[in-house]
């Protein structure tokens, strides 16, 4: 899970990928709520670390391992 944060913004990196999501906040609920609107996923891997996925590779089978109701696959 790449996030680089500094003064002013989150700089979120999607771990499937080279896309990245900058956030003009420094308030951490602000940028989940602001992902989620933009499609992005916060999960768990197989190793138990948390990544980040962009709304891209949401789409793609097998990428999430939570549905949308938030059940575990």
């Amino acid at each position: 899970m790449t996030i680089e944060r500094n003064e002013y913004s989150y700089i979120i990196h999607c771990d499937h990928c080279s896309e990245y999501l900058e956030i003009e906040t420094d308030d951490w609920e602000m940028v989940k709520e602001e992902m989620k609107m933009q499609g992005w996923r916060i999960q768990k891997d197989e190793n138990d670390c948390w990544e980040n996925v962009c709304s891209v590779c949401a789409r793609i089978p097998g990428v999430l391992k939570i549905s949308l109701k938030g059940e575990l696959k």
